[in-house]
């Protein structure tokens, strides 16, 4: 615990303490456990301390003048409390005093020291006896300078958040409450892509055995989106859902599916024909045609490209001139004016083919920016300014003094035993400074009534 001692009020025990300062210069947040210290900054705090004290307590102002300021903080105490109040001057300012109304008036009461500067200014509040309420105090200038404080300063104004961090997302508040009653709250919303409705986005055509998918520029770069066509009739058809590669549901197609049959070469089956020819001598040999059936019927084949000899080798081909397989050609036999050849064909059968079109009309969600609102609103704006909504620090732009010290407060602290402490010793009647013998002043004689103080220094 920390040790303050107090001298009697002639060295004023109100005056400073430790190193300097209030009286309560010497109260540290580790010192909660003794007091709680709490900084003034309008009437509405004022009257909420006021209001934390018990009723018929006594207000003594120790201060270097009664400024009319000093006058509207006993008048707040009585309004609320209904306890009395006095006034404590240094004897400079009793002297002034006496020639006035003060003389007479029972609240006015003289320290024995000749000054007391502004900053050294206390109020003690003195819970009636025996009561359970412990003291309270409040200390500085501003129990004698009016200070500039700001009443019905509602606030209601949305603005963006400055982040206290790299890397945290654009965030925007709504903040409202009065800055003088320290209840100003926040309501925070984030700025985020996410998917707004489903909607056209175009015709395309595919071609083949389609997978359904594609890729699209959908508001955040290329995605590939999907759609389930294994097996779809040939119909118009809505097909869904599109999904991207996240799994996520991004809309659905119109797909019609044709299917065209087609008749191709297939160069993988083919059909082996063995032909012998009687021809004269002088006809070409390699003139002749033959007839086959590979597939789609009798058709006429030809020799072309013909080269070498026994066999002679060509390609056979149809009325077209297209290449329709390979053959062989070589003499087998002559008699007089007649020879023999024969031609062995390995011709291409034909296949039926099946040719898909896919038209796709698609209808899917894009990305947007939006504004989310935090999930843990609403949010208490906290001293500086800063607002923390899901565990992100952000500070509201022009609230950078909110609830931090301006200089235009008045100290107050309340608590056990530091401020029992106070208060008692500051008491008249319990101030262990005594005179000789041990006999304790009462108030009259410590701090005698302004009256008597200035009849005794015939004034």
């Amino acid at each position: 615990m920390k040790r303050v001692f107090f001298v009697p009020l002639l060295g004023l025990a109100l005056a400073q303490v430790n190193l300097g300062g209030s009286i309560l210069s010497g109260i540290s947040p580790a010192d909660r456990d003794l007091a709680q210290k709490t900084l003034i900054g309008s009437l509405e705090k004022l009257r909420a301390f006021y209001d934390r004290q018990v009723s018929g307590g006594e207000l003594w102002f120790f201060v270097p003048v009664v400024s009319p300021w000093t006058l509207t903080l006993a008048q707040e105490w009585t309004s609320r409390r209904g306890g009395a109040v006095r006034y404590v001057v240094p004897e400079g300012t009793a002297a002034s005093y006496c020639p006035t109304s003060y003389r007479n008036d029972t609240r006015f009461r003289v320290m024995p020291r000749g000054s007391l500067s502004k900053d050294q200014s206390i109020a003690v509040i003195w819970p009636p006896r025996n009561a359970s309420q412990k003291g309270a105090v409040m200390a500085g200038r501003h129990l004698v300078d009016r200070p500039d404080w700001q009443e019905g300063d509602y606030v209601n104004i949305t603005t963006p958040l400055t982040p206290t961090t790299s890397g945290l997302p654009e965030a925007q508040a709504t903040v409202w409450g009065y800055y003088s009653q320290d209840n100003l709250q926040a309501r925070v919303e984030f700025r985020e892509t996410a998917l707004g409705g489903v909607g056209y986005v175009g015709y395309r055509r595919y071609e083949g055995a389609w997978d359904g998918s594609d890729t699209f520029e959908l508001g955040a770069g290329a995605e590939r989106i999907t759609l389930p066509v294994s097996s779809l009739p040939s119909s118009w058809v809505q097909v869904g859902p599109a999904r991207d590669g996240a799994g996520r549901d991004r809309g659905y197609a119109q797909v019609l599916r044709q299917v065209n049959q087609q008749w191709q070469l297939d160069p993988g089956q083919t059909q082996n024909l063995t032909y012998t020819y009687e021809l004269w001598f002088g006809r070409n040999p390699l003139g002749v045609s033959f007839q086959a059936d590979v597939g789609m019927g009798s058709e006429t084949f030809y020799l072309s490209g013909c080269t070498g000899s026994a066999p002679v080798r060509c390609n056979a081909v149809d009325a077209g001139g297209r290449v329709r397989g390979q053959a062989t050609a070589q003499q087998v036999g002559v008699f007089a004016f007649i020879q023999w050849w024969e031609y062995r064909l390995t011709l291409y059968r034909w296949r039926v083919v099946e040719q898909v079109r896919w038209d796709v009309h698609w209808y899917l969600s894009g990305w947007q920016m939006v504004w989310r609102p935090a999930r843990d609103n609403d949010r208490p704006v906290e001293p500086g300014g800063f607002v923390v909504a899901e565990g992100r620090r952000y500070q509201v732009p022009g609230l950078e003094g909110y609830l931090m010290p301006t200089g235009k407060e008045i100290e107050a602290a309340e608590g056990d035993p530091y401020i029992t402490y106070i208060t008692r010793q500051l008491l008249p009647d319990g101030n262990p400074y005594a005179p000789l013998g041990g006999q304790v002043p009462d108030k009259d004689t410590w701090y005698k009534p302004l009256s008597t103080w200035c009849q005794e220094k015939g004034l």
